[in-house]
């Protein structure tokens, strides 16, 4: 490259050839830096901005390094003991509604124990005929005196007046045994919905309204401890009576003392029949020995099915896990450090990333190592990870709207979209 000058004494600058004015070179070369210059600036500018916008995010909010969807997960289990008989095809994924039998639980003691009962019950008939033809026989074979004639007029009524009084302590022990076996399905039916309204599968009203049956039905074993306790003590005045009153007892002969003992032997048939007629009854209405549905105590979706058709069953055994779709929250966890600057009741702003889904919801639980608090999540749907070792807390926010989850058509086959990573930014006070 060559500088020349021309007539008018311009400088001329030769590149590759061509002869450039020196001047336009220079100007060249200052546009160029310019335009560099203003690029630098736009881009110094622009991260300057960002810069801004991070830190004022970091002052007025904190977010979450994850987050997710999760949901309460109830575990059905069976009633009772027996063969497990699908009513339809049960899988993960599909949506149930609310009291809708998923399956029967067949109790295949029932019959035999049935058929049993009333087999033993016509034995006792059988045999109550046969003493009282005994009996009959026995009576017509005895020749009495009259002094046993007399005796015997006067006993025969207070007989009557026993046997009545008897009959009356009998009914009385029936109506004891009724009500103390209606006092224990109580108290079982108790028992059994108790957790189900802890773990919120059912409304408390129903466990307060069978409280409330228990209660009933202890009282109602009281009185009856009481009736029996009168009528015992009716049956032996009246049998003081009689061996006060009564003159002395005259020879009795073997025919006599048979009679005796066969009627002995109806008094305890007569027993008999009556408490396996009382227990043949029961049988029919106690939930134990009733086939029993297994229905859902809220609409949601199958999570898992944990038995098989006509597979057999024991009492409390896990036959289907639910997921409660009116049930959902976000867990997000955020880092220790992060941890002072978020308070329970703190809002927080939520978006899913497969989607153009946002929520809002507030910090309701915290859990981590520094809290102590770490056995949150036990009947989730998504079981949070062990925080002993990690520094982040989890969160638990409750939804503001959480019926959005499952206003999509297909959220059932999405498991109301449990699971599905979220975008979480907790609003704090700076």
């Amino acid at each position: 490259m060559t500088t020349t000058q021309n007539i008018s004494g311009a400088g001329e600058e030769d590149i590759g050839g061509l002869l450039i004015p020196q001047s336009r070179s220079i100007q060249a070369k200052d546009i160029s830096l310019f335009l560099l210059r203003i690029l630098l600036f736009i881009a110094g500018l622009n991260l300057a901005i960002w810069g801004s916008r991070l830190a004022l995010t970091r002052i007025h909010s904190v977010v979450a390094t994850e987050a997710f969807i999760n949901g309460k997960i109830v575990t059905l289990t069976s009633p009772i003991e027996g063969q497990v008989m699908m009513l339809d095809e049960l899988r993960s994924g599909q949506p149930i509604e609310m009291a809708t039998a998923l399956a029967q639980i067949i109790n295949p003691d029932l019959d035999p124990w049935l058929r049993d009962a009333t087999y033993e019950m016509a034995v006792e008939r059988s045999r109550l005929d046969n003493l009282t033809q005994q009996l009959g026989q026995q009576n017509r074979n005895i020749a009495p005196s009259r002094a046993y004639h007399d005796y015997q007029s006067q006993q025969l009524q207070y007989q009557s007046s026993i046997q009545l009084a008897s009959q009356g302590v009998r009914q009385a022990q029936i109506r004891l045994q009724t009500a103390r076996e209606e006092a224990a399905l109580a108290r079982i039916s108790f028992e059994r919905l108790l957790p189900l309204a802890e773990q919120g599968a059912i409304p408390l009203q129903q466990v307060e309204e069978t409280s409330q049956n228990w209660t009933i039905s202890q009282q109602a074993v009281q009185q009856a401890e009481i009736e029996v306790e009168n009528k015992r003590i009716e049956l032996n005045s009246i049998q003081q009576q009689a061996i006060q009153l009564l003159p002395p007892y005259p020879s009795v002969s073997q025919e006599q003392l048979a009679v005796q003992d066969i009627q002995r032997q109806i008094n305890e048939t007569h027993d008999r029949i009556a408490a396996r007629e009382a227990a043949i009854s029961q049988a029919k209405i106690d939930p134990k020995h009733q086939d029993h549905p297994l229905k859902p105590p809220f609409p949601g979706v199958i999570w898992e099915v944990l038995v098989g058709p006509e597979e057999q069953v024991t009492t409390g055994q896990p036959m289907v896990r639910l997921l409660n779709c009116e049930q959902l929250w976000v867990d997000a966890f955020v880092s220790v450090d992060d941890l002072p600057r978020v308070n329970l009741g703190s809002t927080a702003k939520i978006k899913l990333y497969n989607g153009e889904l946002e929520l809002s919801g507030k910090v309701a639980t915290v859990r981590s190592r520094l809290t102590g608090v770490q056995d949150l999540g036990q009947d989730s749907a998504i079981n949070p990870p062990n925080l002993t070792e990690k520094q982040v807390a989890q969160l638990r926010i409750e939804l503001n709207e959480p019926e959005q989850l499952t206003s999509a058509v297909d959220s059932a086959a999405a498991f109301c979209n449990v699971g599905q990573i979220a975008q979480v930014e907790i609003l704090v006070k700076s």
